[in-house]
């Protein structure tokens, strides 16, 4: 990934969306993955925790010692 964005300059957009959020979220990451080309936007998405449960996100953000709050625990 580094010599795609210096070498070849390409933009990258990293979300923290899930597929369990919803069926469209589903079916996409079905069918892209978690590293591809929108070639409707011109840039490399990035979805590194797309196929995480709630509770891998929850495992995660403890043991890396992030504040959480009621929003994230109400899945907002």
């Amino acid at each position: 990934m580094h010599n795609l964005i210096t070498e070849r300059k390409y933009d990258f957009d990293v979300a923290g969306v899930r597929a369990d959020e919803s069926r469209a979220r589903l079916n996409a990451g079905k069918r892209d993955g978690v590293f591809y080309f929108a070639s409707s936007w011109n840039l490399f998405r990035v979805n590194p925790i797309l196929f995480w449960t709630n509770s891998m996100v929850i495992d995660y953000v403890k043991e890396k010692i992030f504040l959480i709050t009621k929003y994230m625990i109400r899945n907002y």
